[in-house]
Parts: C-alpha cells; structure tokens; sequence
C-alpha cells in the first residue's frame, strides 16, 4: 500500500469519498475510547473538535506534531473549524488566508523552504477538549490517541525530523524515547521543539521573530541557517521604543 492509502486506512473512521480532499468527513466518529464506546476520553462530538492529519509530500521526511485540533479561527489556516470530525486533505492544498501570512501557514511555508520538502502536520490528541485550555482532558487522551495513532502515524511517514510544537508534545516524544520512535521508522529520528505558531504564543514576538526563532531552532537543519553574528536587537521585542 502507498503511504497515502495506509494514512487513509488508519483514519477510516474520519473520511468518506476523497479522503484527501479538503473538508471530506463522514457526520459521525468511532473511536474505542469515545462516549459512545467505553468513553475513557469523554469524546463529545457536539463540543469537542476533532482532525485527522494534513497529509504532506509523499517522500516528505519532515512531521509537525502539534497538541491538539481547537474549534477557534485565528489565522484562518482552514476557512470551517469547528466541533465534530473534519479531514483537512492535503497541507499543499491547505486553504490559506492569503491576506496574511502568520500562523501554521507561516510555519508551513518556512518549513517547505528550509527543508524542500511538504511536511505532514498531525496533532498528538486528534480529540480536542470543547475548551482549549482544557489540560486535565488533554493528558487524559494522551496515552490512548499515542497508541492508536501516532506511532502508527509515524511509522508510515518514516520522518527523519519531528517538529514538536509546544512544550507537551515535546516533552510527551521524548518520554517515549527517540529509539523507541526509531524502531517504529528504522530511521533515526531528530526532535526540534519549536515555538508556537499560535497569537496565544505570541510572547511579544511577531511573525517575522518567529521565522528568525524557528530557524534557531532548527540549527544545521534549516537551509538558511541564522548566523551567530545575527543580533537579538533584530527581534522586535528588542526594538528601541518597542511598547509591547
């Protein structure tokens, strides 16, 4: 099977038709774990969120692993967000707000330009609580959208880099181990932890700081590495008369 046909099969119970076709969902979600089932993460699918991945470039070796899927519209990376089952398609053909460029599209864009390569952008919980702030409900789901998905996840995709974004998916990856992740891929595997492409995270940055930061981060990865000799005073939050 292709990778996309296996990513297909491992998230059946989200798509009909073209799976890989922007905003293609079925009106109803099974999981084990759900309130229908044995209801271990509480899954309410009139309040909670709940996403399947965006599929990258077929020989992509890039992942972005985020949290989790919330019902807001910040930077309107998809146009329909929302309580439910959605499945995004593909992260090439995402819907973008093209009259802005910050946000996951930003992170995407930087990615495709450091890397060459289209990066398949997943969540670590595909369940988000109906509040996303919701932390206690979060950890709860972990474990089981880990087992049930991402690993599996990884394993098809076989990424040579993981993009961590946010503390929690960070530090749930390193839990489990880099060798662990290995054996699931036979690739060695490097995790970046990346600031947050979020306004939530905006921590008296913009987005041109975050593009710097991102390329930090990413070190002897990023084809435009940041030199050394590049200043701190380049941040906007070091700007001479900066009121943030």
């Amino acid at each position: 099977m292709s990778k996309q046909d296996q990513i297909r099969d491992l998230f059946k119970d989200f798509g009909r038709g073209d799976f890989f076709k922007f905003n293609e969902c079925r009106p109803d979600f099974s999981c084990e774990h759900d309130n229908k089932h044995d209801n271990k993460c509480g899954v309410n699918q009139d309040a909670d969120p709940i996403w399947a991945p965006a599929y990258g470039s077929d020989n992509s070796k890039v992942m972005i692993i985020a949290l989790a899927p919330s019902k807001g519209k910040e930077d309107k990376w998809w146009p329909h967000r929302g309580p439910g089952p959605h499945v995004p398609g593909l992260f090439g053909e995402a819907a973008i707000d093209k009259a802005a460029d910050k946000g996951l599209s930003t992170l995407r864009k930087l990615l495709i330009d450091e890397t060459g390569d289209v990066p398949y952008f997943t969540d670590l919980i595909k369940c988000g609580p109906a509040d996303a702030g919701d932390t206690k409900t979060i950890k709860n789901r972990v474990n089981h959208c880990i087992k049930k998905y991402l690993l599996k996840e990884i394993e098809i995709i076989k990424p040579t880099l993981i993009c961590c974004i946010g503390t929690m998916s960070y530090t749930e990856l390193v839990r489990i181990g880099t060798d662990c992740i290995s054996k699931h891929t036979g690739k060695k595997i490097t995790l970046k932890n990346m600031v947050h492409y979020s306004r939530q995270a905006n921590l008296y940055i913009d987005t041109n700081d975050k593009k710097i930061i991102w390329r930090w981060q990413l070190g002897d990865l990023a084809a435009n590495k940041v030199s050394n000799t590049d200043p701190l005073s380049s941040l906007s939050f070091f700007k001479e008369g900066s009121t943030k």
